[in-house]
């Protein structure tokens, strides 16, 4: 331990120049444009408040209800009576796409998917026009896909043009 204090002693006894540390005088001066190190002169400008408020007054529009807009855009009425045809051709079309078999109606996922997004959708508007509307936005609307295509599943039958009743299938579902 005494061989440690007195290389401690021996370093902490020298000065800087030992080191090869010049003086402050030796360092040459630093161009004023270069100089970037902060004086404490106080800033030339200074924060003032505003001296006067704006005096342009703004009259509130009180904003349109629900039952004005209808009246107004009759195309914001749910179920809107231009859909109702678009979907129903939609839904025949996906109505005929199942592979028929003997006792079942087997849908390939993607179109038994498509099929139950648009029921979802038109059954969401339906809602809508009775006054419900989702609470959460996108997970309430997926909650009830994922209803809907349960329910379809295993309440529902399939019937083809000649009225023929099978069970509905998904298939690579259960």
């Amino acid at each position: 331990m005494s061989d440690a204090k007195k290389i401690v002693d021996s370093i902490t006894n020298k000065s800087l120049e030992d080191y090869g540390v010049k003086a402050k005088s030796e360092v040459p001066d630093i161009p004023e444009f270069l100089d970037r190190r902060q004086t404490h002169a106080q800033p030339t400008t200074t924060k003032r408040a505003p001296t006067s408020k704006s005096k342009a007054k703004r009259k509130p529009v009180p904003s349109t209800s629900r039952e004005e807009y209808i009246k107004r855009f009759t195309s914001a009425q749910t179920p809107s009576a231009s859909v109702r045809p678009v979907i129903d051709v939609k839904l025949s079309v996906l109505a005929k796409m199942p592979v028929l078999e003997q006792t079942d109606a087997v849908f390939e996922p993607d179109l038994y998917d498509e099929m139950v997004y648009e029921v979802s959708r038109y059954m969401g508007d339906v809602m809508e026009g009775a006054g419900f509307v989702y609470r959460h936005g996108a997970s309430d609307s997926e909650a009830l896909r994922k209803l809907l295509g349960e329910f379809i599943q295993t309440r529902m039958a399939h019937i083809d043009a000649s009225g023929r009743r099978r069970f509905v299938a998904v298939r690579g579902g259960e």
